[in-house]
């Protein structure tokens, strides 16, 4: 759909509001990503840019034994938002992407593992897959943004835990996007 907003000339630091009203549609599923297009232009000058917003809640994930295929989602660790993960946790969670992108990305926002505590992140569908540089993660220190380099375009988490100082583990965007609109560092060691 396309909808035009007007406005009459502007001086040099003016700024206009203005608001849309978006609906989707009633078959959209929650956590589905719509793109909107805003071009601005006047006379020889134009200017475009995209933004993507999210329909209703995202889904929530916790680091189970499981695999899941994502648009947007937020993932936990298996004690969620508010809670600690347990002890002597080995668990296994594989993120493919939705048909309409080819990478899973994750954008972790918060990171906080006890001593000895790890979480491997690896480029593919199973453990078996080459992990990315810099994992296994632990301590504080937020990982990077991670995109799936393979061509099943997934993204597999493996958690372990030892038997003491659980924290409250991690807090993370997972979303599908397309390779070619992302800046691609090289994830491999």
């Amino acid at each position: 759909n396309e909808d035009s907003c007007f406005v009459n000339t502007l001086l040099a630091d003016d700024t206009v509001m203005t608001s849309f009203n978006i609906t989707a549609d009633e078959d959209a599923s929650p956590g589905s990503s719509v793109e909107i297009i805003c071009t601005i232009s006047s006379g020889a000058y134009v200017c475009q840019d995209t933004f993507t917003i999210v329909i209703g809640d995202l889904p929530v994930f916790l680091m189970s034994n499981s695999s899941a295929t994502v648009d947007n989602a937020l993932f936990y660790d298996s004690g969620g938002k508010d809670s600690s993960y347990e002890s002597r946790e080995r668990l296994t969670l594989t993120f493919y992407p939705e048909d309409r992108a080819p990478a899973v990305n994750v954008h972790f926002m918060e990171f906080n593992l006890g001593i000895n505590d790890e979480l491997h992140v690896h480029d593919g569908t199973d453990r078996n897959a080459p992990e990315v540089s810099g994992s296994p993660f632990s301590g504080t220190t937020v990982p990077p943004d991670i995109v799936a380099t393979n061509p099943d375009g997934a993204l597999t988490f493996y958690f372990t835990s030892n038997l003491i100082d659980n924290r409250d583990g991690w807090s993370a965007e997972i979303f599908s996007t397309s390779m070619s609109e992302i800046d691609r560092p090289d994830y491999f060691a």
